[in-house]
C-alpha cells in the first residue's frame, strides 16, 4: 500500500470510524501514531479511508486492493504499520559505500547524512539516482562522468567509520541506534 493515497487524501480511521492523526505527518510520527491507537483499540490494524481518493490516481493500487478482496471506492482498507521504520539503516559515505568492505547500498536501505528514516518518495528517487550513479563508479573503479574529478583520496577516508556508541544515540529494541544526523545505524564488526 503506498502512502502517496495519504498525500492525496485518504484519511487513518481506527475501528470506531474517528480519524486520530495527521495522516501528513513524518512517517515516523504516523506509524506511532497507528500502533498506539491499535494497542489502545486491541485491533492489529487500522483502516484506511481512500473513497475520497480518485481511482484515476492510483488505477494499480485500486485494481490489486479488489484483487484482494477489498473495494477501496466502497470501503476502508485495513492497514498496519510495515518495516519502512528501519529505512536508512546502512550508514554510507556520498559514492555509497558503507563501513563493510565491499558493501555499496542507496536508496532507502542507506543513510547518507542526507536523508534519514522520514525522506520524501521524490527525495529517495533523487537521491538514487544521483548516489546510484556514483556507487556504480565506485564498485566498477570507472569515473562517474556526473561528477567533477576529485583528488585521490586513501580507501579508508573514502569510507565512513563503524558505527559507534557516541553520546546521542539511543538503544532500539531491533538493535537499531539512530544517530544525531537521524540515521539508523546498525552496529558492524570492523574486519579483522
Amino acid at each position: 500500500m503506498t502512502e502517496a493515497v495519504r498525500g492525496e487524501g485518504a484519511t487513518l480511521l481506527d475501528a470506531h470510524g474517528d480519524r486520530f492523526t495527521n495522516e501528513l505527518a513524518p512517517r515516523d510520527e504516523v506509524t506511532l501514531a497507528v500502533l498506539e491507537r491499535m494497542q489502545k483499540v486491541g485491533t492489529d490494524h487500522v483502516l484506511l479511508d481512500m473513497r475520497e481518493v480518485s481511482e484515476d490516481r492510483f488505477p494499480n493500487v485500486f485494481e490489486a486492493l479488489r484483487a484482494a478482496g477489498v473495494d477501496p471506492a466502497r470501503e476502508p482498507v485495513p492497514v498496519s504499520p510495515a518495516s519502512h521504520y528501519v529505512m536508512g539503516g546502512i550508514a554510507t559515505d556520498l559514492e555509497g559505500r558503507s563501513s563493510l568492505p565491499g558493501l555499496l547500498a542507496v536508496g532507502e536501505c542507506a543513510c547518507t547524512g542526507l536523508h534519514g528514516a522520514n525522506r520524501l518518495a521524490s527525495n529517495s528517487l533523487t537521491e538514487c539516482f544521483v548516489l546510484g550513479a556514483r556507487a556504480a563508479a565506485a564498485a566498477t573503479g570507472k569515473p562517474d562522468p556526473g561528477v567533477a574529478p576529485k583528488e585521490p583520496a586513501g580507501d579508508s577516508s573514502r569510507r565512513p567509520p563503524p558505527p559507534g556508541t557516541p553520546s546521542g544515540r539511543w538503544p532500539d529494541p531491533f538493535g537499531v541506534r539512530r544517530s544525531s544526523n537521524g540515521c539508523s545505524t546498525i552496529p558492524t564488526r570492523s574486519p579483522a
